[in-house]
């Protein structure tokens, strides 16, 4: 499984453990760039929120706590950001390992 993919699956999880929501979307996407809001972040905290009728950012940092407690395949941390989104930026190693994976041959068309 990709990053994205292991991302995308612990959201999930996490948010099944602690609030019990199964099949929910882990509204995960790529910020941009420029935003400095992470490599990734989720949203999945706003459709908890509004199921469990409880405040955005408390449900996201209660996902998160469950996310940090966990081992995520090249990323460094999490952090939660007002509204409530969850953020996650991705380590280094990340993206030594990918930049190995280039040949010279990349762009050549």
């Amino acid at each position: 499984m990709d990053t994205e993919g292991e991302i995308d699956k612990a959201i999930r999880q996490a948010a099944q453990e602690v609030f019990g929501v199964e099949g929910s979307d882990s509204n995960l996407h790529r910020p941009s760039v420029l935003s400095g809001h992470g490599d990734y972040a989720s949203g999945i905290a706003f459709t908890v929120a509004q199921q469990q009728g409880r405040p955005t950012i408390k449900v996201a940092q209660e996902i998160n706590t469950s996310l940090q407690a966990r081992s995520i395949s090249g990323v460094k941390n999490t952090i939660v950001a007002s509204p409530g989104f969850i953020n996650f930026n991705l380590s280094r190693d990340y993206f030594i390992e990918n930049l190995k994976k280039i040949d010279n041959q990349y762009g050549k068309g």
